[in-house]
């Protein structure tokens, strides 16, 4: 085996994107709607490593809409229209390179049998790169709508640069996995029951065109500081989309429930792969508590954690599993090197989190010690191998300002969901009076 490193129609449904209320006017039949055609030629070449998985092509557009849309006039209020395709795409991302929105507007993206939207999105989602990048929306055909009050018309910035042609079915929108069998264990399963809180750390990142898995951190303010960390290799150098929850309801399923996504992230520190393959990066809106977050515990520590440890990832870039039953594990360098026997990291498990046995984070997902392959997973699952993970202990002095910020140099810390909101009650769920909601 090759030593491998890597710098690594139906009722209408909505995703979270920070939304604000609301669902789409519908004002124009879609055959009036101005339709833009998504030229395959201009093509955007993107270097992404093997361990990000690829997902999506992007194309180059210069639209802005506000020019270029069609227009729907009421006595306060104006309505533009604008449809996007990309013959072929299993589902379509936006990046715009002007987005600045006003108070009352209210911005939709949806397909167009009007089966998915996301939005609204308002000034509330502006950021101060005057940029962003959306989810993904079903089909290859998309619409636009922004209704904006005639008096805050003037100050509008909306330009597409480019969109993502999702070829893969990244969000199974169209059941593509739903046969699908792999050798890691859904988070479902019983395998992830003692794992719940850590579960609900990991999330799906994706930028230009790639996903990759991370964390959300705890940082020792517990202020619930929406912090992200996962591997320099995986880290496009822009802003990205960060996916939540996106896992099974079954152990045996294969189809998604409900997720959530936040679009606009900064980078912070970021590493690079040959020396320390870290990343840390943070989401400019704060995530909302219905996202049931948690904010993972992490240890600093050098030494050994041992075997008793567990990945929890987006191999492939599917549904949300976990790997355990590690054995081997030992320092090399920067990194530690282990493998699982149940559970493999492949590509779109980079940047994941394993946590040793005080549910605290030790390390990144960063290489494995095999070919690549395809079919994945299946072809991955047929063999026995190790994974590197970046040891968090070895990123530690180049984000500890932000981790940190208290300068405790404390060693570790655990995780949390509510920060340091106290709630009073018995926390003891063994007890008869047990209350989930309570911190203290």
């Amino acid at each position: 085996m090759n030593y491998l490193k890597f710098i690594i129609l139906f009722s209408s449904f909505s995703l979270a994107q920070i939304q604000y209320g609301g669902a789409p006017k519908y004002l124009i039949d879609e055959t009036k709607i101005i339709n833009i055609k998504v030229d395959h030629t201009n093509k955007i070449e993107t270097d992404l490593h093997p361990m990000v998985l690829r997902y999506a092509n992007e194309y180059s557009l210069n639209i802005d809409i506000m020019n270029e849309g069609s227009i729907v006039e009421e006595s306060t209020d104006i309505t533009y229209y604008l449809g996007i395709e990309s013959q072929g795409a299993k589902a379509i991302g936006l990046v715009f390179e002007q987005f600045h929105l006003t108070e009352n507007s209210e911005l939709f993206i949806y397909s167009s049998d009007k089966s998915m939207y996301l939005g609204s999105f308002n000034s509330k989602n502006n950021n101060p790169t005057g940029t962003l990048e959306t989810a993904v929306v079903k089909g290859d055909n998309i619409i636009i709508e922004l209704t904006v009050p005639l008096s805050e018309a003037d100050d509008i910035k909306l330009k597409l640069k480019s969109v993502m042609h999702d070829y893969l079915d990244l969000m199974n929108l169209h059941g593509s996995n739903s046969n699908r069998v792999d050798c890691n264990d859904n988070v479902a399963c019983s395998s992830a029951n003692n794992w719940s809180d850590q579960v609900d750390a990991v999330v799906l990142v994706s930028g230009n065109g790639g996903v990759c898995s991370a964390s959300i951190v705890n940082n020792t303010s517990y202020d619930l500081t929406p912090y992200i960390l996962y591997a320099a290799h995986c880290n496009s150098g822009g802003s990205n989309v960060v996916y939540f929850n996106y896992q099974a309801n079954s152990c045996s399923g294969n189809n998604p429930g409900n997720y959530n996504t936040m679009s606009g992230t900064q980078n912070l520190a970021i590493g690079n792969f040959n020396n320390n393959d870290y990343a840390l990066i943070r989401l400019y809106n704060n995530i909302p508590s219905s996202y049931g977050a948690y904010y993972a515990g992490w240890n600093r520590s050098s030494s050994n954690p041992g075997n008793n440890v567990v990945g929890i990832h987006h191999a492939d870039g599917d549904i949300k599993k976990i790997s355990y039953d590690a054995y081997g594990m030992s320092s090399s360098g920067n990194w530690w090197d282990f493998a699982y026997s149940n559970g493999r990291v492949i590509p779109g498990s980079s940047g994941s989190p394993f946590f040793d046995n005080n549910k605290q984070i030790r390390g990144i997902a960063s290489y494995i010690y095999t070919d690549y392959c395809s079919p994945a997973p299946d072809c991955y699952c047929s063999q026995s191998y190790y994974h590197g993970y970046a040891k968090f202990s070895s990123a530690w002095s180049y984000i500890d300002n932000y981790l940190d910020p208290l300068n405790t140099n404390v060693y570790s810390i655990d995780g949390t969901r509510y920060g340091n909101e106290v709630i009073y009650g018995c926390t003891d769920p063994n007890a008869c009076n047990y209350d989930s909601e309570a911190t203290d």
